[in-house]
């Protein structure tokens, strides 16, 4: 198991350090919805990893039994998708707020 991962901070807006990440922010927010990021810790840009829904999170749980490859392939894409349109979805939605 890795105990940290090696990040740059970087794009834009980025302060241009390397720092550890040792684990993931979440936040429950409306609706049931949960925001995976990071930060950095020099300079706090956020990095958006993923929202998941309970649907998704269902999905998630539901994979993990999954031995047939094609349906793991299947089911993987499936949850991405879902998972891009929520974060579409969440996006539009934080900006008209």
């Amino acid at each position: 198991m890795i105990d940290s991962i090696l990040a740059k901070c970087d794009g834009e807006n980025g302060c241009g350090e390397e720092f550890r990440i040792a684990r993931l922010t979440v936040d429950n927010l409306r609706n049931g919805v949960e925001k995976s990021y990071f930060r950095c810790p020099h300079c706090d840009k956020e990095y958006l990893l993923f929202y998941t829904d309970k649907e998704i999170r269902r999905k998630q749980k539901a994979i993990r039994r999954v031995t047939n490859p094609y349906l793991l392939k299947k089911k993987r894409k499936e949850i991405a998708a879902d998972m891009a349109a929520l974060r579409e979805k969440m996006e539009a939605d934080n900006a008209h707020s």
